[in-house]
């Protein structure tokens, strides 16, 4: 619906920014840590998962890849 209607492409990408945002949080952390690569730009990096996750969640529902709710979720969520 994003493509088609402007307020759902408004609410996508407020969704969006905030996933973004918590996860660059969680990659500097990571960072700090010494747990991740210094000098991966945390942000892009967020927005490339976010958009790893985008996809994989339009493949699922919308093209019907038959995936396994549960570890599905699971997957997700861990990365």
């Amino acid at each position: 619906m994003a493509a088609l209607n402007p307020e759902c492409a408004r609410i996508q990408r407020e969704l969006r920014r905030s996933f973004i945002t918590r996860n660059e949080r969680g990659i500097r952390r990571l960072q700090e840590q010494g747990l991740a690569y210094p000098d991966l730009d945390p942000r892009y990096a967020a927005a490339a998962l976010a958009s790893m996750i985008d996809n994989f969640a339009y493949v699922w529902f919308v093209l019907g890849e038959p995936y396994d709710d549960d570890l599905a979720a699971e997957t997700l969520t861990r990365l």
